[in-house]
């Protein structure tokens, strides 16, 4: 069964108490500087796209460190990590260049203080409980305007209540922020993304992946958010994106091939299985010019299986 993680860089998680303290976790991601920008380049190139930039590459290899650190808290037995930060640094000699990546946190075990959900009311209320659900109705109400957007207090709502049938309010309101992005409206942006994340992470692995890509086609037009989400979780589902590249909507090819460049920490016999289907289908597809430099990259992923 999947183990739900909370993630936080405070020293508590609000509504939930700490049981027991079961010491630091930290994971390290050194790489090649060059390396960030061959494999961005690597995919994208394919249909005539643009790689993303160098700050791009490192908040995907801040979320892979992340994976590592969650799977090192999992091992202790953790439901939660607290105080969590970053360090990077630069590493030069010998004529090449090293990054690295450091993530460091308390592995927690927590309980959840009250049980809030909808479907636990009784029949005596609270105000605040009452007041919660008329805003939670709005919300309904709102959804379907055509500049629809989440504020913080909403979104903390919907954390607390658990409606995970909600995702497509966060695409929805990321869509529409995004129209008129600004650096004044860039923490709200990020947030929506880091809210969603600990959204989806409340579900079982396969529940996840089930309501992720089932939002994905309709929201094509915010690959970055996605590609930030499938590496926080490592929602990866070989055998759908492998669908998407044979279909002929190229935003859909476009998002499969940043999706598959996300590395797993576990493979099934089945990812195996279709790596290789995918790796069979770009030669089919594309010239072996062409994809010289992609069927490395993927070869290497399945080697690394």
């Amino acid at each position: 069964m999947n183990q739900t993680i909370m993630l936080t860089t405070t020293n508590c998680i609000e509504g939930f108490k700490i049981d027991t303290y079961l010491g630091i976790v930290s994971e390290s991601i050194v790489v090649g500087t060059n390396f960030l920008s061959d494999l961005a380049a690597s995919f994208s190139d394919i249909f005539g796209g643009k790689s993303r930039s160098y700050q791009n590459e490192l908040s995907n290899l801040k979320d892979i460190a992340i994976n590592g650190l969650i799977k090192k808290a999992k091992g202790k037995g953790a439901n939660g990590i607290i105080g969590i930060s970053f360090d990077t640094d630069e590493i030069s000699g010998a004529g090449k260049s090293m990054f690295m990546i450091n993530v460091v946190g308390t592995a927690v075990k927590i309980t959840q203080k009250d049980d809030h959900s909808m479907e636990a009311l009784s029949s005596n209320v609270s105000g605040d409980v009452v007041s919660d659900h008329m805003q939670l109705k709005t919300i309904d109400e709102r959804f379907y305007q055509d500049d629809f957007q989440l504020t913080m207090s909403e979104i903390d709502l919907l954390l607390r209540y658990n409606l995970l049938a909600k995702i497509e309010y966060f695409m929805e309101s990321l869509k529409n922020i995004k129209v008129t992005l600004n650096s004044a409206e860039k923490m709200r942006h990020d947030y929506h993304i880091s809210s969603l994340i600990n959204y989806l992470g409340k579900e079982e692995r396969s529940e996840q992946i089930l309501k992720f890509y089932s939002v994905i086609p309709k929201y094509l037009g915010l690959r970055e958010e996605i590609n930030r989400i499938a590496k926080a979780l490592g929602l990866v589902d070989y055998k759908r994106l492998l669908g998407w590249l044979n279909s002929d909507n190229i935003n859909l090819q476009h998002i499969s091939l940043q999706i598959l460049k996300i590395i797993k920490y576990e493979y099934s016999s089945e990812d195996i299985f279709y790596c290789q289907s995918i790796i069979e289908f770009l030669k089919y597809k594309y010239s072996e010019n062409s994809l010289e430099e992609n069927e490395k990259k993927m070869e290497m992923c399945v080697w690394k299986i």
